[in-house]
């Protein structure tokens, strides 16, 4: 388990919108990360803007149920020392706990050797045994601290040894040159614990040897490199990033070449990706209740729209019709529908902003239609009352925000304008119900970008704040 710094932005792509923390309102700024070493495969990724022991502590104990419940068996959660991953493994229950605890009676206590070579040998060896990545590392380097670690392994007492010599050092009056205290907690705890999981692994799991590697965040960190990398090798990149970075990953270690001859565990691309595409829809609207968000806007007809609301909404409602008409089979037919037979006049003062909208169009704007015009109406209200209660706009947030958008609207235009859009177009059979979607659609990807654009504005900027201390090391003195 590791974290990543990520840009604290909200993102609203695919129709949803990305970058919520655990409180909906707030973006994430850290993404925790869990990950299956021995597969290299993340299986969760948590955004944050705040966090803290007592709220991982829950999400890590579903993280492996979650992998438990796949067949595999979580034996080490690795971390770094940062304080707060300390705190998590302070408040878990006495059984564990005591599995975990291990205490040393003895102390080897040694005099400080000043010798700079044998402080260096220590460390190394040291680095080697918690490096061991391969079965024949230590035979190619002829190596006895490279090879993979068993049952009672002999060097297992010159870990031992390893950690009374720490002990001795963070005990030196000196206060110069010595470890951090949180260092060396993380050092002592590493040194102990090893042996404990090799001897669990190897003595009551059926593992031969065990490759110590597997035992760090190293994994982890290089998964977070890739993140970067490909995301156009960026280092502050955002949680819809990391997102779409993991989602290729996955897919590109599941997609192979093969040969032309059938192969009885060959994948089909195309089963595959039906079979993502219905799984994400399940998933996108598992958390939706139809029912709860029209009980919760029950007054959005009393929602006031005024003078310039109303001329906004009427270029974007023009603005839909054009997308919908550019990417049709340009039906006459339709397009009387959804327009209006004439140009669209702007009766406002020569230096009215509006002016602008008039020179560009050159006379070819047309106006919507009323039936047009109010269906955008009823969705921005809609909007506009979600919006305005904290708790609906948070499940907003966090579900398929386009989709709920739509699907409200649509349930009142239903109530409402039913008779007037369950038509069809004389020459080409088209249904008007089918066109009103793809209108909702397009006006439903305008107003809540534009809301996320507007939030991600107000969003307090950090100062530019000198690293005085890097600083101090890099002038001269």
């Amino acid at each position: 388990m590791d974290e990543i710094h990520v840009k604290s932005t909200f993102t609203y792509k695919g129709g949803k919108i990305i970058g919520s923390s655990l409180n909906p309102t707030d973006p994430a700024k850290t993404v925790f990360a869990f990950m299956i070493s021995s597969l290299s495969s993340i299986v969760r990724l948590l955004p944050c803007s705040s966090s803290s022991a007592e709220v991982l502590f829950p999400i890590i104990k579903d993280v492996i149920r979650d992998v438990e419940a796949c067949g595999l068996s979580v034996h080490v959660l690795c971390t770094d020392n940062y304080p707060m991953n300390v705190n998590i493994f302070k408040i878990f229950e006495e059984s564990t706990a005591a599995a975990l605890n291990v205490s040393y009676q003895s102390r080897y206590h040694t005099s400080t050797n000043s010798q700079t070579a044998d402080f260096i040998a220590i460390i190394c060896n040291v680095w080697k045994l918690f490096n061991i990545n391969t079965p024949n590392k230590g035979i190619l380097h002829k190596d006895e601290f490279s090879v993979p670690l068993t049952y009672n392994d002999i060097r297992f007492m010159f870990l031992q040894r390893v950690v009374d010599w720490a002990e001795c050092w963070r005990v030196m009056p000196d206060k110069r040159g010595k470890l951090s205290p949180q260092t060396f907690t993380s050092f002592r705890h590493s040194c102990i614990a090893l042996p404990c999981i090799v001897n669990h692994l190897t003595g009551n799991c059926g593992y031969s040897y065990v490759l110590s590697s597997f035992l760090q965040n190293d994994p982890l960190e290089h998964h977070f490199g890739l993140y970067r990398m490909m995301s156009g090798a960026q280092y502050h990149i955002s949680y819809c990033q990391v997102l779409e970075t993991e989602r290729r990953i996955k897919l590109s270690s599941i997609l192979k070449l093969f040969s032309k001859k059938p192969v009885e565990d060959s994948i089909s691309l195309k089963n595959f990706l039906e079979s993502c595409s219905s799984s994400y829809d399940q998933d996108s609207h598992a958390s939706f209740s139809l029912e709860m968000h029209l009980s919760a806007i029950q007054g959005y007809s009393g929602i006031e729209l005024n003078k310039q609301i109303l001329q906004s909404l009427s270029f974007i409602a023009g603005y839909s019709v054009h997308a919908y008409y550019k990417h049709s089979t340009k039906c006459q037919s339709c397009l009387l529908f959804l327009t209006e037979n004439k140009e669209m006049e702007i009766e406002e003062p020569s230096d009215s902003e509006y002016r602008l909208i008039q020179i560009i169009d050159r006379g070819s704007l047309k106006w919507p239609s009323s039936d047009v015009i109010d269906a955008i109406i009823t969705l921005w209200k809609v909007f506009s009352s979600i919006e305005s209660q904290p708790s609906i706009f948070n499940n907003f947030i966090t579900g398929p925000s386009r989709s709920i958008l739509i699907q409200l609207t649509t349930s009142l235009i239903e109530d409402e304008q039913a008779e007037v859009w369950r038509v069809l177009c004389d020459e080409c059979g088209t249904v008007m119900w089918d066109v009103l979607a793809k209108l909702l659609t397009a006006t439903s990807n305008r107003l809540i970008s534009n809301k996320i654009k507007n939030m991600n504005s107000q969003l307090p900027l950090k100062p530019c704040v000198e690293n005085t201390r890097k600083l101090k090391k890099l002038k001269p003195n």
